[in-house]
């Protein structure tokens, strides 16, 4: 959710607010995959969090 009060109306910044939450639960559950030794797993996350990373900068 955009904090912002400014923006926080714009559609475009309500839509990236749905990418950005991608990149931090990919994230995490990319560090409790490899913490979990589960390393296949945590790969996924890592391209679920690369093609999240990749939508906030191209939005």
């Amino acid at each position: 959710m955009v904090k912002w009060p400014r923006l926080r109306h714009l559609q475009a910044y309500q839509n990236l607010d749905e990418y950005h939450l991608d990149v931090h639960n990919a994230a995490r559950e990319a560090a409790i995959h490899f913490k979990n030794h589960d390393i296949a797993r945590a790969e996924e996350e890592l391209h679920r969090l690369e093609e999240a990373s990749t939508q906030v900068l191209i939005y």
